[in-house]
């Protein structure tokens, strides 16, 4: 089955609106069921799963207000990419909008579901990109859309990556 998602990436003032996973609270990513992590969070575009019926622009800022507290507006489409897993059982067609700030601060979300409720919602400096793991990791790109390149639905491909790929990647032990 094929999961769509739409996410924003929202950069003001040398700072870039991510939210944290908390790694132990969440059982979605086929790696956690079958071998421990030394990943204790990693980091994610705001942004969800469109439901039925919902455009992507809608649901890009449904998530975002409920993941973050801010309510956005949303403008071009920057990049497109996939998660494919290798066995094909997960496949996630990821859209990432440009988007601006409307109403609202950063504020950490009052959730219920378990998967969730450890979540937390910040402006990071993008100086301190390179520190965090962040999936998917498009921190190349992330940089040069800071310094003025102009991106229009760019097509990153398959970004799926492991648990032990990201260890590796980061040298996490």
């Amino acid at each position: 089955m094929i999961k769509i998602r739409a996410g924003i990436i929202l950069i003001e003032h040398e700072e870039i609106l991510l939210v944290r996973h908390n790694v132990s609270a969440r059982k979605y990513h086929p790696d956690y069921d079958t071998k421990p992590t030394a990943i204790k969070d990693y980091w994610v575009f705001p942004g969800g799963g469109v439901l039925q019926g919902e455009t992507l622009e809608t649901c890009a800022k449904r998530e975002t207000l409920e993941e973050t507290s801010i309510k956005v507006e949303i403008g071009p489409l920057l990049f497109l990419g996939e998660s494919i897993w290798p066995d094909g059982e997960r496949h996630i067609i990821n859209f990432f909008f440009e988007a601006k700030r409307i109403e609202g601060n950063v504020k950490k979300p009052r959730w219920t579901f378990l998967d969730e409720k450890y979540d937390e919602p910040a402006f990071l400096p993008l100086s301190k990109l390179d520190e965090i793991i962040l999936m998917p990791d498009i921190k190349t790109y992330i940089k040069r859309l800071s310094k003025g390149e102009t991106f229009r639905g760019t097509y990153l491909k398959n970004l799926w990556e492991s648990y032990t790929d990201v260890e590796t990647k980061y040298g996490v032990e």
